[in-house]
């Protein structure tokens, strides 16, 4: 494994480890069942299962304590489809609205991608088809 960067990683087992050493929203559910909550606390689906509100865990925080936010989960999004680092593994957030056009560069605004932070606590996200991975 060359990185310790979830973004960066692209290898089947990198991103085994990577599950191991860093804790996502979800994590996968043992069985066929649907993901299970780990940083969010719940989310919300569509009818039309396109658009998500994940409600975050209260209490979560970073290494050195600091509070984590929806703004750091859209953040980290966007750092992964931003076109300028190449990442492999921004493929698997082109369900998002608009999320492949930013990562190709046909569309340099990030502004145009589907996902926002709606408050300190909750993220928004949106994606082209209700078919999504997310």
């Amino acid at each position: 494994m060359e990185f310790l960067d979830p973004a960066k990683v692209a290898e089947t087992s990198g991103h085994h480890l990577m599950m191991n050493v860093f804790e996502g929203l979800f994590v996968y559910n043992r069985g066929d069942g649907p993901p299970v909550p780990a940083m969010a606390l719940s989310r919300e689906v569509s009818p039309d299962g396109k658009t998500w509100r994940i409600h975050l865990r209260p209490g979560i925080t970073w290494s050195d304590g600091v509070s984590m936010t929806a703004t750091d989960f859209v953040w980290s999004w966007l750092r992964v489809l931003d076109p300028k680092d190449g990442f492999q593994s921004a493929q698997l957030l082109w369900f998002l609205r608009g999320g492949k056009a930013f990562n190709e560069g046909a569309d340099p605004d990030p502004t145009h991608v589907g996902v926002r932070a709606v408050d300190e606590h909750n993220a928004g996200n949106s994606a082209g088809k209700s078919d999504a991975i997310f």
